[in-house]
């Protein structure tokens, strides 16, 4: 990994670092490696939203695995790197009696994507809304790394949380335009 490694460093490509023995994402390491000697490496460390959180000093044994130049990391990349600004002030019209309704009627309307939680499922979902109904919403799945992932049929009735302009919405809606 120690040559790997070097050759990240010496070509500033942004790399994905996974860890043996990590059962979580949690335990990815994204960014930039700052120094590197036979048994430790410094990654100059980016977050899912392209900006710069600090160093992360780690193992080189215990490395897994490395990924570059891949969709994620080049999308975020290049969200680190420019051409992106995060809205501070997002507005958001909805009927105050029909709130998750009217906000998915919205998102439909103005193709904004959306993150969403069901009652069914821990994991959230983030995409495009394909088309909508009381009785059906069929999302237009986006990936973490921006690209479109098939789709999913959900019933309206189950959607506990809605997410919309958020960082995370903002950023992945930007990388999946194509603008990144």
């Amino acid at each position: 990994m120690y040559n790997i490694l070097q050759k990240m460093q010496q070509s500033g490509k942004m790399i994905s670092v996974h860890f043996k023995d990590s059962a979580s994402s949690s335990d990815l390491c994204v960014g930039y490696v700052e120094h590197l000697d036979k048994e430790i490496f410094v990654l100059r460390s980016i977050t899912r939203y392209g900006e710069q959180c600090g160093f992360e000093v780690r193992r080189i044994d215990n490395v897994q695995r490395i990924e570059h130049s891949g969709n994620y990391e080049t999308g975020l990349e290049k969200v680190h790197l420019g051409g992106f600004e995060y809205a501070k002030n997002v507005k958001l019209d909805f009927d105050p009696d029909n709130v998750i309704s009217s906000i998915l009627a919205s998102a439909n309307t103005s193709n904004q994507l959306i993150t969403i939680w069901t009652s069914e499922d821990e994991d959230s979902i983030s995409g495009y809304i394909d088309s909508y109904s009381p009785e059906l919403l069929d999302l237009c799945i986006i990936s973490d790394d921006g690209v479109p992932d098939g789709h999913a049929l959900i019933n309206p009735e189950l959607i506990e949380s809605v997410d919309t302009g958020g960082r995370y919405e903002q950023m992945l809606q930007y990388v999946s335009s194509g603008n990144a």
